[in-house]
């Protein structure tokens, strides 16, 4: 249903506004990993996708999870889903489709703002669910 925005010039990724989960759920920065790494096999560039989407979803949700560890303000969210994804996934993607580095990473950053806003919305959401209706 996002194909249409998902890929292209900005690629605007709303699954990833899911890495905001392990601000509540520590449990799940592995698993997050994992998601991407199958959904890289199931369509990507391949086993360097599928690995370096592992270590982004690893690092990111890692990221996301310490803000709230730390207790830095959840706003903080927005920085990791945005930069980690957008800087590092560049990393292999720029030889691979033969684009500079910094004119992708800029790319791909701008799309990840989108997601990383509704990871924070997601997460304070939640929050506020689960504190009314569980604890």
């Amino acid at each position: 249903m996002t194909q249409s925005f998902s890929f292209g010039a900005y690629q605007i990724r709303i699954v990833t506004s899911l890495y905001a989960l392990s601000y509540l759920f520590p449990f799940l920065v592995i698993p997050l990993g994992l998601a991407n790494f199958i959904a890289n096999m199931l369509g990507g560039f391949g086993i360097i996708d599928m690995v370096g989407g592992f270590i982004v979803g690893i690092v990111t949700s890692g990221i996301v999870m310490l803000i709230k560890k730390f207790h830095l303000p959840r706003f903080m969210i927005f920085f990791p889903i945005t930069l980690v994804p957008g800087l590092g996934v560049a990393l292999w993607l720029s030889p691979m489709v033969h684009m500079p580095y910094g004119a992708l990473a800029l790319s791909l950053c701008i799309g990840q703002t989108v997601p990383a806003v509704c990871g924070v919305a997601l997460s304070k959401h939640l929050n506020r669910y689960f504190t009314q209706n569980i604890l």
